[in-house]
């Protein structure tokens, strides 16, 4: 599962605002209830992305 939420935040480097917000929601969606420390740092990374978009 990492690995494709890590895909999405590399798109979001290329696409417009409104489809990073998107795709954010959909990797905290995805990430928040694992428990692999790798998932909780992404979902932190996620969720600052967030809040600056």
């Amino acid at each position: 599962m990492l690995p494709h939420v890590k895909k999405f935040l590399q798109l979001c480097e290329s696409i417009s605002s409104h489809d990073i917000q998107k795709i954010l929601n959909l990797g905290v969606c995805v990430l928040h209830d694992l428990q692999r420390s790798a998932a909780k740092r992404l979902l932190h990374i996620s969720e600052v992305a967030m809040e600056k978009v």
